[in-house]
């Protein structure tokens, strides 16, 4: 998926400006997926079938796990913060996700 990809290149652009600041990364950028299938797009080096119509310049993210600056988990949909800042959601799950983001207790 392109996103990831982004992603996945933003993080390694950030990893760099941190080197050149100073502050090596210890170990891979960890970049949540909530999504199986991309999950194992991004981890499995092999072309199937199903990943045969995906343009080589859209398999970066692969090749950065790969080379070990990213490193790639899955994360349940209601766990997953990036759905707060890009999709509408219901209030109680939009409550939830503000909630732990702005560190409330109450």
């Amino acid at each position: 998926d392109a996103f990831k990809d982004l992603a996945a290149c933003e993080a390694v652009h950030l990893r760099s400006l941190l080197a050149s600041l100073g502050y090596k990364p210890k170990g891979p950028t960890i970049i949540k997926i909530d999504n199986t299938a991309a999950l194992r797009v991004a981890e499995d080096p092999v072309m199937h079938d199903k990943t045969k119509r995906i343009l080589r310049k859209e398999l970066k993210i692969r090749e950065l796990v790969e080379s070990g600056e990213v490193k790639v988990e899955y994360v349940e949909s209601l766990k997953n913060f990036a759905d707060f800042f890009t999709k509408p959601l219901p209030r109680k799950e939009f409550e939830s996700f503000r909630k732990e983001i702005m560190n409330d207790t109450a």
